[in-house]
């Protein structure tokens, strides 16, 4: 799950190896262009900004755009990845903030292994 921290929107992320992040929502045929899509009033997100990408040993970020990412204080820079895990603070172009956290349902799949959350 993803807080947008302006809206106060939580965002349910899908259960895919890589899910794309940026302010296009379609491409002029009407394909979608991005998994989820982020609005400000100020054009500062790019059309295509960062993707998340699922690996072995967790989530990163991976930076698609020249504009400003920060992950938890940090720049990535284009090309570059970050580590993502819960609490994580996103800032792209110093006006929209995101705070990754756990996913809501009970199960993941994760490489072909089911994991459990705990019970409380």
């Amino acid at each position: 799950m993803v807080i947008n921290q302006n809206t106060g929107d939580e965002i349910v992320l899908p259960r895919q190896d890589t899910i794309s992040f940026g302010r296009l929502d379609k491409l002029p045929d009407g394909t979608p262009a991005n998994d989820i899509v982020i609005t400000h009033s100020k054009p500062v997100i790019s059309r295509w900004h960062f993707e998340l990408r699922r690996k072995p040993d967790g989530y990163y970020l991976r930076q698609l755009s020249p504009q400003t990412t920060e992950v938890d204080g940090k720049a990535v820079a284009k090309g570059d990845e970050a580590a993502i895990e819960p609490g994580s603070e996103v800032r792209l172009a110093n006006e929209v903030f995101l705070q990754f956290g756990a996913p809501l349902q009970e199960e993941a799949t994760l490489y072909g292994r089911t994991l459990t959350r705990p019970p409380e």
